[in-house]
């Protein structure tokens, strides 16, 4: 088993590479999505229901094979002609073994800026593995309008806002245009506070305000 590695995207990320895990046989996501937190607009889950004729077998085996144990230096990808790439623009972390093996990816490619998002929090804070520099951690902030903060070991925090609060309260949106232009979670020299207008009323954004 290899890991496989999704090239195409639309929308945001469009032009950008990333490694992704399956949601649907991710046990912390399958219980966050039944709360009232972002998880509940999972966007991976409404890709793999629109998509419901394509195979993911690929992404549910990236998972077990991420997640059951460290990988062998012969299994670990080396990765070339890529300055940015993205871990999980699907998916969740399974488990410290999973971030681990990120984590040693992220430093046999040390040519290339990772970043992940996360909402696992305690994945982060217990994880022994340095963190090389070229990886950056995203907490994913769990509800819609909720508070940022930084826990401890993270670079980063992403937002998402609906729009009318967004507006409301004067929300500082820079989280709107392709990421392959834009690149702000891809430094650890940009602003380490990002937010995003729910995708599904970003066209609402803006309008009387």
């Amino acid at each position: 088993m290899r890991l496989t590695i999704t090239r195409k995207h639309t929308g945001k990320m469009a032009g950008m590479t990333s490694l992704n895990t399956h949601v649907l046989n991710n046990p912390f996501c399958q219980r966050q999505v039944k709360a009232n937190i972002i998880c509940s607009q999972c966007y991976a889950k409404a890709i793999v229901h629109q998509y419901s004729d394509c195979d993911f077998k690929s992404w549910i085996d990236n998972g077990k094979l991420l997640s059951e144990r460290l990988l062998k230096y012969s299994e670990i990808p080396n990765f070339r002609n890529k300055e940015v790439m993205r871990f999980h623009s699907f998916g969740e972390l399974f488990n410290e073994i999973h971030l681990r093996n990120f984590i040693r990816i992220a430093r046999n490619n040390s040519g290339i800026m990772f970043a992940l998002w996360s909402k696992r929090a305690d994945l982060i804070r217990d994880c022994k593995e340095p963190v090389p520099f070229n990886m950056i951690l995203v907490y994913s902030t769990p509800r819609i309008n909720g508070k940022a903060r930084l826990p401890k070991g993270y670079h980063k925090v992403f937002t998402v806002f609906n729009a009318k609060y967004a507006m409301k309260n004067s929300i500082d949106i820079n989280c709107s245009a392709k990421c392959i232009d834009c690149l702000l979670c891809y430094s650890r020299e940009t602003t380490d506070t990002i937010n995003e207008v729910l995708k599904s009323e970003a066209h609402f954004y803006g309008e009387g305000h």
